[in-house]
């Protein structure tokens, strides 16, 4: 790699462990927040409308994650994109901190979920194409070093921030209210930004070269490949959602979630560390099918959690989502890398992100306020092992992913 391309690495892995810092000390804390939110005067907590928000906004985001992608693709303004973003991002996610968690913590139910939903609204506008941005920009600029096998060694830095994200925000939540989540994440959205300012973005040359609409709408494989992303989105959806939510149930206290939530990052560093080695051996069909029996093992481990389960039971059984993860996702990303055409990756993320995190993650977060509500959380869990059992059958007969020789120019 050459001296600028080391440069632009040591960015990329910036800007992925700060991003995954922020989201791990606000994202899957989020259904604490509504928990303890969106109340009626009895005291109990509306499912509802926590269900309707998870609902609504992934459509929120639909547009601006496609448009993003195309314009990053057609302008070369991938860098430039994630900025303004997160900067858009922190300024709404102060607001929700401000305006829902201390404004307006006595006002009506209606009153709060109407500025509650307003606001996050606004917020996802720029926080939802972040990922799929920071993903295709790293693709872009791994395939100008020819080195884009190691993919994996960069995205492992946002493993690392998760790791070091969640257990602070356990801490933290037994220190200061909820609303805490949303003030962490306003401050590394604004420090991302900060920190995307002057690089990240690939040094390809201009080109009037046309993005190739004709070849991405006759890829049947990639199609398929959409319809086994949009169930499996539904799944992580209704799960990541409420894993919280199930957890407050099951732990003794927020720093013992938080604290689960590190720990299934530490199988997944090894794996992404060792990324190019194990898509180069077994490739993206074979980590894919992986990825997904232990996601099976996970779901069914954790539907024996209780209150009265021994946490050196739930730490051990929290392990299985490393794996689980971290070999799903490598097949899922080298998937895309090796179909989209040079001047596609961005749109090929970007409509990857859009089934899977808004049509499906709507209908997940719909379905797994329901799930939670008629059967708690063991059900919630079960459920889920059996549609990734399903999904497994699906890859298994139905998708034939791409050999690693077979990669788009």
């Amino acid at each position: 790699m050459t001296k600028g391309g080391r440069v632009h690495g040591i960015r990329i892995k910036l800007l992925y462990f700060m991003l995954f810092l922020a989201f791990g000390m606000s994202s899957p804390y989020s259904a604490i927040f509504y928990r303890h939110t969106l109340t009626r005067p009895d005291g109990t907590t509306d499912l509802n409308l926590i269900g309707l928000i998870y609902a609504a906004m992934p459509f929120v985001g639909l547009v601006t994650s496609m448009c993003a992608g195309v314009v990053a693709d057609a302008l070369r303004l991938g860098r430039r994109l994630i900025t303004i973003c997160c900067f858009g991002a922190s300024v709404f996610s102060f607001a929700i901190a401000w305006g829902v968690g201390d404004l307006a913590l006595h006002w009506s139910l209606a009153a709060k979920f109407s500025l509650l939903f307003a606001l996050l609204a606004a917020m996802t506008v720029f926080n939802s194409p972040v990922g799929s941005l920071l993903d295709a920009e790293t693709l872009r600029f791994l395939n100008t070093e020819n080195r884009r096998e190691d993919y994996g060694s960069h995205r492992l830095w946002g493993t690392l921030g998760w790791a070091v994200g969640t257990p602070i925000m356990g801490w933290l939540l037994m220190k200061f209210p909820p609303a805490i989540m949303f003030y962490a994440m306003s401050v590394g959205s604004f420090l991302m930004g900060i920190a995307s300012i002057g690089g990240v973005e690939a040094t390809l040359k201009r080109t009037r070269e046309p993005i190739q609409w004709n070849r991405l709408l006759k890829d049947k494989t990639f199609l398929l490949f959409l319809i086994f992303l949009f169930f499996y989105g539904m799944v992580m959806s209704a799960t990541s959602n409420f894993f919280s939510y199930f957890f407050e149930d099951v732990m003794h206290s927020s720093f013992e979630t938080g604290i689960i939530f590190c720990v299934w990052t530490f199988l997944e560093i090894p794996i992404m560390y060792w990324g190019a080695k194990l898509v180069s051996k077994f490739g993206p069909r074979k980590l894919l099918l992986a990825g997904l029996i232990c996601g099976i093992v996970r779901y069914i481990l954790f539907s024996f959690f209780t209150i009265d389960t021994p946490f050196v039971y739930k730490f051990l059984a929290s392990l299985v989502h490393g794996p689980a993860f971290g070999l799903t996702f490598l097949g899922l990303m080298h998937f895309l890398d090796q179909r989209a055409h040079q001047t596609m990756k961005a749109t090929y993320v970007s409509i990857s992100s859009m089934v899977q995190g808004s049509f499906a993650a709507s209908l997940g977060g719909w379905l797994g306020s329901v799930i939670m509500g008629s059967f708690g959380g063991r059900g919630m869990m079960l459920f889920s092992a059996l549609t990734f059992a399903g999904l497994f059958v699906f890859i298994l007969v139905f998708v034939k992913l791409p050999a690693e020789t077979d990669v788009v120019k």
